[in-house]
C-alpha cells in the first residue's frame, strides 16, 4: 500500500471523488479500464499522463477501502440519441461498448416532448446527444438534461462523423 499518496481528494476536482495526483483521472475510471481487461501497458500507452504507480495506487485503494468502479453498466457512458442523430451512431457506440439508445426506440418515439426526454435521461443516467438548441438552452438555464452532448457539425455524413473514409 505504498502508492496511496498518489490518490487525492479535492472537492473542486471531480466533485471530491478519489483521483490520481490531482488530475481529473478518477480512480473508478482506472478500475473500469482494468475491468475491461486492458493491461497496465495498454492503459499507459493510451494515456501517457498516467504512470504505472497510478494504476497500482488505484488497485491498492480498491483493496484498502472496497471502492469499486461504477458497474451499473459495463460502459463508462450512456448515450440517448435524439431523433436527428442517425441510428448508425447508436450502433457505432454499442460496438465500442457504450450503452446507447435512440429516442425512436423508447418513450413516444419521435413524438416525445423535450421535457420527457430530459427527465428520462436524468433518471436513467443518460447523456442526451442532440443537435437541438432547445436542449442546450434547457441544459444551461434549467440544468435539464443534466448531461448533454451537443452536435453542431453542420451537414456532415454519418460516415465522416464516424471517420469511415
Amino acid at each position: 500500500m505504498e502508492h496511496l499518496d498518489r490518490i487525492t481528494i479535492d472537492p473542486e476536482i471531480c466533485h471530491g471523488k478519489p483521483c490520481i495526483r490531482g488530475m481529473r483521472w478518477l480512480v473508478e475510471v482506472i478500475l473500469d479500464l482494468l475491468g475491461s481487461e486492458m493491461t497496465i501497458e495498454e492503459i499507459l500507452e493510451d494515456h501517457p499522463e498516467l504512470e504505472k504507480e497510478d494504476i497500482i495506487a488505484s488497485s491498492e485503494l480498491c483493496q484498502a477501502t472496497g471502492i469499486r468502479a461504477n458497474h451499473k453498466t459495463s460502459s463508462l457512458m450512456k448515450v440517448l440519441c435524439d431523433v436527428h442523430i442517425a441510428r448508425k451512431v447508436v450502433r457505432f457506440f454499442k460496438g465500442k461498448g457504450i450503452d446507447a439508445i435512440h429516442i425512436n426506440d423508447i418513450l413516444d418515439s419521435w413524438h416525445t416532448k423535450d421535457k420527457k426526454i430530459a427527465d428520462y435521461a436524468d433518471k436513467e443516467g443518460y447523456t442526451v446527444m442532440s443537435k437541438d438548441n432547445d436542449f442546450k438552452n434547457s441544459h444551461l438555464l434549467k440544468q435539464s438534461p443534466k448531461s448533454l452532448l451537443m452536435i453542431s457539425l453542420g451537414n456532415i455524413s454519418t460516415s465522416k462523423l464516424r471517420n469511415e473514409n
